[in-house]
């Protein structure tokens, strides 16, 4: 299993579709240092995933992969 670096993921998500840390901070309703600090751990909530996906206008979502 390959190692992800998930908030560098989540960050670059967050830039791509327009928005800063401080801006998805304010709409899930946490300090941008709050978010900052829950992003620099290794692993992340799902709820909390699910919540900066829509703050930012994107859905969460699994899908199977191709074998």
């Amino acid at each position: 299993m390959v190692d992800i670096d998930i908030k560098n993921e989540i960050k670059a998500v967050i830039y791509e579709s327009g928005h800063s840390l401080n801006e998805v901070a304010k709409k899930i309703g946490v300090s941008d240092t709050s978010l900052s600090n829950m992003l620099s751990r290794r692993s992340i909530r799902y709820s909390l995933a699910k919540e900066i996906a829509e703050a930012i206008g994107y859905e969460l979502t699994f899908s199977k992969k191709d074998c």
